[in-house]
């Protein structure tokens, strides 16, 4: 169902003000964002072809689990796996990533796992792509969805 012009146009004008808002900020968060929204459009594209609920929730709970366990806990293993190196005599310098968690992981996690669960259970058609990216990255609701 394709929409009119002008709410396509607006649309357009708000992920701009968003990421823009998101780049004000820091781009790091942006990016994350951004390849979190690629992330979701596309498991939720690939999980409604399957029908077992099993596979659905588990796959879409080990995807989101690991993508954010990267930005909230590398520092910790970054740390512990250099000195478990350094104690079997090995260097290991594993680099030093400055990662900024996003800003309302939780929000984002519940925000998008909805989205993905409303499609699998075909309680809501598949979103065209800018919508899921509107969807995931509404400024108001960036600032609303914190930790």
């Amino acid at each position: 169902m394709a929409l009119p012009k002008q709410v396509k146009i607006q649309n357009i004008l708000l992920i701009i003000v968003s990421y823009a808002f998101l780049f004000y900020v820091d781009y790091r968060p942006a990016v994350i964002l951004l390849s979190y929204t690629l992330l979701i459009y596309s498991l939720a594209n690939i999980l409604t072809r399957y029908t077992s609920t099993k596979v659905i929730y588990w796959l879409l709970g080990l995807l989101v689990a690991l993508y954010f366990t990267a930005f909230k806990y590398y520092s910790f293993f970054q740390e512990s796996l250099t000195q478990l190196f350094s104690q079997w005599g090995l260097s290991v310098e594993l680099p030093i990533i400055e990662l900024l968690a996003p800003l309302g992981l939780s929000f984002y996690i519940f925000h998008s796992v909805s989205y993905v669960v409303s499609v699998c259970r075909k309680e809501i058609p598949k979103a065209p792509f800018l919508d899921v990216v509107l969807y995931l990255c509404f400024f108001p609701s960036i600032g609303g969805g914190t930790d």
